[in-house]
């Protein structure tokens, strides 16, 4: 997919949380720097070795001062508290249009910006706004969960003191335009992720199963689908 003329002469650049795995956020991502081949990727971090299938070019992807801890890449959830700092440390004033993808903190980029700023949200910040719908909380020892609760109550107030920073929200489904109404009382347009359609075969019979895709993590609820 060629660039829209519309675009063609603007500075672009791309922003994501993290680049630590490949997963269905960062097909998305993929999708959008295939047709943006010359739009730098900033992040917070990356692990190049388990992204270098999808994003070859390490001089492509700009992460902040984080990296520079050692397994930040590994165990970026650790650092929370200080990724939306990291995410907004980068200097993105010089570009035209700054495309976003956010399941976290992605959103808060360019907050001194001059361009535009489009935001394609996964999701609020679930850690944050959500505590009670990814159980990994309740199951720290007690004096932890109080230190993490406290951590992840400041967490979904800086989100909100930044929920107006993007110029307009995309969101991957009606589901996520909803969270953005519910816990930012702001609008957003519905645009379902690509999908390679030409990958796929698909059949008229129906069969005794389901087949569920994602990452192995809590919230996703894989319990429930075998349940």
């Amino acid at each position: 997919m060629k660039i829209p003329k519309s675009l063609s002469t603007l500075k672009v650049c791309l922003v994501t949380d993290w680049l630590t795995n490949l997963g269905g956020g960062e097909k998305v991502l993929k999708a959008v720097a295939d047709i943006f081949p010359k739009a730098p990727i900033y992040t917070t971090v990356a692990n190049f070795e388990a992204i270098a299938s999808d994003f070859p070019d390490k001089s492509r992807i700009k992460t902040s001062y984080l990296q520079k801890i050692p397994f930040a890449s590994q165990k970026h959830q650790f650092l929370l508290p200080l990724l939306s700092h990291a995410i907004e440390s980068h200097d993105l004033s010089s570009y035209d249009l700054i495309l976003s993808f956010s399941s976290c903190i992605a959103k808060n980029a360019g907050r001194n910006r001059q361009g535009k700023h489009i935001c394609y949200i996964h999701t609020p910040v679930r850690y944050g706004w959500e505590m009670d719908y990814d159980p990994r909380v309740k199951h720290l020892p007690r004096g932890l969960r109080s230190i993490a609760k406290f951590l992840l109550t400041r967490v979904k107030k800086h989100d909100y003191a930044c929920r107006e920073n993007p110029d307009l929200y995309i969101a991957n489904s009606s589901e996520t335009a909803s969270r953005v109404k519910r816990f930012y009382d702001l609008p957003s347009k519905v645009l379902y992720p690509p999908v390679d359609t030409k990958a796929l075969t698909f059949s008229d019979k129906k069969s005794d199963y389901y087949l569920g895709f994602g990452r192995m993590v809590v919230y996703k609820k894989f319990d429930l689908l075998v349940d």
